[in-house]
C-alpha cells in the first residue's frame, strides 16, 4: 500500500471519539513507560559521567550541544511535523520531505564541521571545537530520522515509535558512559549521542512500511518549505531565549558555572521533556483528525493541560524543595553549588510545560502569530534580565530568577488568545490550575522542611528518607485523586476507553469520595 493510499484511508476513516481516545491513552501510556526508562537511564548516566568528567568539560559539552540546537531550526525538521498535521499526503509528499531534509541538514553539517572553531571562540571555550563537529554529524542523522518517525506516528503506531526512540536514547547514554571511562571529556558525551542517533535512523527506516525514496514535487515542496520555515524561524527565537542563560554564564562566570548550570538544567529539563513530550507526540497528529471540530479540539486541549500541570507541577515542586539532597546524591559533593540552580530551573519548567502545550496546539492549527508573540515576549524578558544582571553585577542565581519570572508572565500572555478563540476559559483555568498549584506548593514546603530536618544525617539516610517520603506522598495523591482536576480527567477517559479494567475499580475503591 502506498503512502498516498494509506493517507487517503486515514483521512476518510477517522476513528470515532472512543477509538481516538483509546489510541491517545495507549500512546501516552507507552510514551510514559519509555519516559520512565529514560529518566532512570539519564539519572544513572548523569551520576556516572559526573564522576568521570569534570565540570569544565561539561561546560564545553553544553557549548557544543548548543550548536545542534540553533542549527536544528535551519534543518527544516518541521517538514516532518507537517506530514503529521495533514489529513492526506500526495504521491510525492514524503519523498519531497526527505529531499528537503537531506539537503538542508547536509549543508548545515558541513557548515558546523568547518565553522566549529569560530563557534567555540564565540562562547569563549576553544576546547569545544571537536564536540561541535560531532554534533554536526548528529544533526544530519537526527534530521533524516525525523521523517520515518513522523510517518510511524502519523499512522498512530505509538508503541513502535516509543520503543524505537527509547531504545536509541538508552543506547546513546550507554555509549556515552563507556566512552567517558576512556576519554574523560566532552567529546565522549558527544560521540555517545552520535551512536544513539545512528541506532534511531536504522530502526525507524526499518519500521516504516514503505521505502523512503527522495523525490520532489514543486507544489509539495513550496508548502512544506513555507511551513517548516515558519516553524523554524519561531523556534529560533525560542532557542535564542533559552540559550541566553547558558551563553551569559559562559561569558560572565566561566566554564565551571556553565557546567553547574547545564547539569542542573539537564536534571530538570530532560524529565520534563520526556514526560510532556510524551503528550505532545501523541496529540500533534490527533489535531489533524479533529481540527475541523472546535468542540473536540477544546476537550483535547483542556484535558492535556489538566494532565500535564496536574502531574508535572507537584513532581517538580518536590524536586525543587529537595534539590540539595538530590544534587549531592546524584552528582557528588563538588556539585553542591548547583542546588539553587536546580530549584530555579524546576520553577521555570513548571511554566514551560503548559506554554509548550499551547504552542504545540497553535502550531498544529496554523496559528503562527500566537507563537510569534509569545516568543518575542520571552526573548525580550530574558534579554532584559541578562542586561540587568550584567550592569548590576548580580549573580547567576539572579539571572535564573528573572528567567523564571519571564516564563510565567509569558504563560499568562499565551493563554489569552486561546480564551478569545473559546478553546479555553479563565474560570476553568483558575480552578483547575489553582488546585494543581496548591498541591505543588504543599509538596515543595514538605520537601524543604525535610531537607532542613535531615541536614545532619548521612547522605544514604537522607536519600532513603526522601524516597520513603516521596512514596508516602504519592500514596496520598492517589487517595485524593478525586479532588484534583487531573484525577477527574484521567478517570473520565479511562472509564470511557476501558470501563472494565481492574485498575479503575481499585482506583475508585482507594479514593475518598468527593
Amino acid at each position: 500500500m502506498s503512502d498516498y493510499t494509506r493517507s487517503k484511508r486515514d483521512a476518510e476513516d477517522v476513528p470515532e471519539g472512543k477509538s481516538l481516545a483509546t489510541s491517545a491513552l495507549q500512546g501516552i501510556a507507552w510514551n510514559w513507560v519509555g519516559s520512565g526508562v529514560l529518566v532512570i537511564a539519564q539519572v544513572a548516566s548523569t551520576a556516572a559521567t559526573a564522576r568521570l568528567v569534570a565540570p569544565r568539560e561539561f561546560g564545553l559539552y553544553a557549548a557544543a550541544q548548543a550548536t545542534s540546537g540553533v542549527a536544528g531550526y535551519f534543518a527544516m525538521r518541521a517538514v516532518a511535523q507537517d506530514l503529521q498535521r495533514r489529513s492526506a499526503l500526495g504521491p510525492k509528499t514524503v519523498g519531497t520531505a526527505m529531499t528537503i531534509m537531506l539537503t538542508a541538514s547536509g549543508l548545515l553539517a558541513l557548515c558546523l564541521w568547518f565553522g566549529a572553531p569560530l563557534w567555540a571562540r564565540a562562547w569563549g571555550v576553544p576546547g569545544a571545537a571537536w564536540p561541535v563537529r560531532v554534533f554536526g554529524v548528529v544533526l544530519l542523522l537526527q534530521s533524516v530520522a525525523t521523517v520515518p518517525l513522523a510517518l510511524i506516528r502519523r499512522h498512530l503506531r505509538f508503541r513502535i515509535a516509543a520503543v524505537i526512540e527509547t531504545g536509541a536514547i538508552v543506547i546513546g547514554l550507554i555509549a556515552g558512559v563507556a566512552l567517558a571511562v576512556q576519554l574523560h571529556s566532552a567529546l565522549a558525551l558527544a560521540l555517545g549521542q552520535a551512536v544513539g542517533v545512528v541506532a534511531l535512523l536504522i530502526a525507524t527506516s526499518i519500521a516504516v512500511e514503505d521505502g523512503l525514496r527522495p523525490a520532489f514535487d514543486r507544489a509539495d515542496g513550496r508548502e512544506l518549505f513555507a511551513f517548516a520555515g515558519q516553524v523554524g524561524g519561531l523556534g529560533l527565537l525560542s532557542y535564542a531565549a533559552n540559550t541566553i542563560p547558558s551563553w551569559f554564564a559562559a561569558r560572565a562566570f566561566g566554564a565551571s558555572v556553565l557546567g553547574l548550570y547545564s547539569r542542573a538544567n539537564l536534571m530538570v529539563g530532560l524529565p520534563a521533556t520526556y514526560a510532556v513530550g510524551s503528550i505532545h507526540k501523541i496529540i500533534y497528529p490527533l489535531y489533524g483528525r479533529v481540527r475541523d471540530d472546535p468542540a473536540r479540539v477544546k476537550v483535547l486541549l483542556e484535558e492535556a493541560l489538566a494532565l500535564t500541570t496536574g502531574l508535572a507541577w507537584p513532581v517538580f515542586a518536590f524536586a525543587a524543595g529537595s534539590a540539595p539532597i538530590t544534587v549531592r546524591v546524584l552528582l557528588g559533593a563538588r556539585w553542591v553549588d548547583a542546588a539553587p540552580f536546580l530549584a530555579l530551573c524546576a520553577l521555570t519548567v513548571c511554566a514551560t510545560i503548559p506554554v509548550g502545550l499551547l504552542t504545540n496546539c497553535a502550531e498544529a492549527l496554523g496559528w503562527m502569530r500566537i507563537i510569534a508573540a509569545r516568543q518575542i515576549a520571552f526573548v525580550a524578558g530574558v534579554t532584559g534580565t541578562a542586561a540587568v544582571v550584567y550592569f548590576g553585577d548580580l549573580s547567576m542565581t539572579a539571572l535564573l530568577v528573572g528567567v523564571a519570572v519571564a516564563q510565567w508572565l509569558v504563560y499568562s500572555l499565551t493563554i489569552s488568545p486561546f480564551v478569545r478563540k473559546t478553546l479555553l476559559d479563565w474560570r476553568s483555568i483558575l480552578r483547575d490550575q489553582g488546585a494543581h498549584a496548591g498541591a505543588a506548593l504543599v509538596l515543595y514546603a514538605i520537601a524543604v522542611l525535610y531537607v532542613a530536618m535531615a541536614g545532619e544525617v548521612s547522605v544514604p539516610l537522607q536519600l532513603t528518607g526522601l524516597i520513603v517520603l516521596a512514596l508516602v506522598l504519592g500514596g496520598i495523591f492517589i487517595l485524593c485523586w478525586s479532588w484534583l482536576p487531573v484525577g477527574q480527567a484521567l478517570y473520565r477517559r479511562l472509564t470511557q476507553v476501558a470501563p472494565g479494567w481492574w485498575g479503575l475499580r481499585l482506583f475508585r475503591a482507594l479514593a475518598f469520595a468527593r
